[in-house]
């Protein structure tokens, strides 16, 4: 077979910068091809007989060109050499299996692509692990009935929000939920703040281009919260720097991923009182074995459980504000030499010292806001709009859920502040409605 293995096509390590798919209809035909046959593999292609890939991976995909068609390689390989099980192994058979699998780990060799393994996977291959191989999906936490996922599905289906990526499908197959969102061209808002490479740079290098972002965010979360469902009340999850696409030229910002916590189970209501929030805790912590707690660093609000409120989603969103407004990230550690030990800091304690009277009685606000604010914007941003923006930010990350301002409130502020940087930028614009001639008289 002519042509080059998938990964290679997407990772040129020669130049990182280039790489031969770049159309969306290039990549989009890779996958409906390894989508096609994958599923005539699994359903079509043995009669009588539950067949296997279990090798499912970027670099056992050929890409053809010119029409970048997709072949799936290593057909039969699992299947002849005794390496697939049924999908409806019992828990005990799953159990003897691993256990088989441990005992001769001496001896053989465990057979596994790291990223590519699903959870379950102990070595026998299953047409399960290789869905789980396909696509990236999510597993369902907290089971939902028929009514309450279809109410939910049709009402995040239905929204409509410039700043929010829309959702186009779902389904749901093996305790797995698998969503299809709209496809966004853009960077992550992590990405255009901070710059591995050089870190002295960033695309929002203008006060206009964070104010706008961050307006952006907060009108959407609050299309989200208070717009999105007539009689649900919904809640993202994810609020993160990572989970927001900055598009250009205008620099406006988009949520991804809302609806996946709805779906997967992952939210509560926020008029949940103290003991059924203990009653969680005590079910996330006596589960902590066998199940990822899952939360971003940085971003979870103490009271934080594992199941989102509207809260929690209004104190990631502080972070988020105060993320933009320094250009740091929300923690970070730094090496102290007279100690020898490695040093916590939090973004939000860095907004309340640049916040707090110092040595100067409080006079020298200005003084320190402007040490605290991203260098990269050359020192031009109203101080005033700033010191505004950072209380607010210091209100949405109130350690008390319930002195926590809503979106809605939120977000009326911002838009207010964002009048007002929009006035300060037009005072500082270079005038250009004059003409000169120098022409003698």
């Amino acid at each position: 077979m002519t042509g080059a293995n998938l990964a290679d096509c997407l990772r040129n390590k020669r130049n990182p910068e280039f790489t031969v798919l770049s159309t969306w209809m290039s990549r989009m035909q890779i996958i409906t091809d390894l989508a096609s046959g994958l599923d005539y593999i699994h359903n079509n292609a043995g009669l009588k007989v539950n067949l296997v890939h279990k090798y499912v991976k970027s670099s056992s995909v050929i890409v053809t060109e010119p029409s970048f068609n997709a072949k799936i390689c290593h057909f039969g390989t699992a299947e002849l050499c005794g390496e697939t099980g049924v999908d409806d192994v019992g828990v005990e058979d799953d159990v003897e299996v691993k256990k088989l699998v441990r005992s001769d780990s001496r001896t053989k060799r465990f057979e596994g692509v790291n990223g590519y393994m699903s959870p379950e996977f102990c070595g026998l291959a299953t047409q399960k692990s290789d869905v789980y191989a396909f696509g990236v999906v999510r597993k369902v936490l907290r089971p939902i009935q028929d009514a309450e996922l279809r109410e939910k599905l049709s009402v995040i289906y239905k929204s409509h929000h410039i700043n929010v990526v829309k959702l186009l499908g779902a389904t749901i197959a093996g305790g797995y939920i698998y969503l299809a969102y709209d496809y966004m061209t853009g960077a992550n808002l992590a990405d255009c703040l901070r710059n591995k490479r050089n870190p002295e740079f960033t695309v929002l290098s203008t006060w206009m281009s964070r104010m706008q972002i961050i307006t952006d965010l907060a009108s959407g979360l609050d299309y989200i919260h208070n717009n999105a469902g007539l009689k649900v009340n919904l809640v993202h999850k994810y609020v993160k720097s990572s989970s927001v696409i900055v598009t250009e030229p205008s620099f406006n910002a988009k949520i991804c991923h809302f609806g996946t916590a709805e779906l997967c189970g992952e939210t509560v209501v926020d008029d949940v009182g103290v003991e059924d929030i203990v009653e969680v805790k005590k079910l996330v912590r006596s589960d902590s074995r066998t199940k990822r707690f899952e939360g971003v660093n940085g971003y979870m609000s103490p009271e934080f459980c594992g199941l989102a409120t509207q809260k929690s989603d209004v104190y990631a969103f502080g972070v988020v504000v105060l993320e933009v407004l320094t250009g740091e990230e929300p923690v970070k550690y730094k090496y102290d030499k007279a100690t020898g030990n490695h040093m916590k800091i939090l973004v939000v304690e860095t907004a309340r010292l640049a916040l707090e009277s110092g040595n100067d009685g409080g006079t020298d606000v200005e003084g320190r806001l402007r040490r605290w604010v991203d260098r990269r914007l050359k020192d031009s941003f109203p101080v005033v709009v700033v010191e505004k923006l950072t209380r607010i930010a210091l209100d949405c990350v109130e350690y008390d859920p319930s002195k926590r301002p809503n979106m809605s409130r939120v977000a009326g502020k911002v838009s207010k502040l964002y009048l007002d940087s929009r006035k300060w930028a037009d005072t500082i614009r270079v005038p250009n409605d004059f003409t000169a001639s120098f022409a003698p008289r």
